[in-house]
């Protein structure tokens, strides 16, 4: 069974009303890296998904789901 880790960081973001660079400041991350998270081109490292998480207040799973490529949770 084959699964990819999907985010809802642009989702927090938005809802935050800051900008991928004041997170990326905010978290010590680049831009850059904020960018590719939110296309899902890079999976975060546990430690990332931990400080992005805490940083919107929320539990990671609020954030990052590992979803089945079936597209079943």
């Amino acid at each position: 069974m084959r699964c990819s880790l999907k985010n809802r960081l642009a989702e927090c973001r938005a809802a935050k009303g800051i900008k991928k660079s004041q997170l990326a400041y905010y978290l010590g991350m680049s831009r850059a890296y904020v960018t590719r998270l939110e296309r899902g081109d890079i999976r975060p490292s546990a430690e990332a998904m931990l400080r992005i998480a805490r940083y919107f207040g929320k539990p990671v799973e609020a954030v990052f789901q590992l979803v089945e490529e079936d597209g079943k949770r």
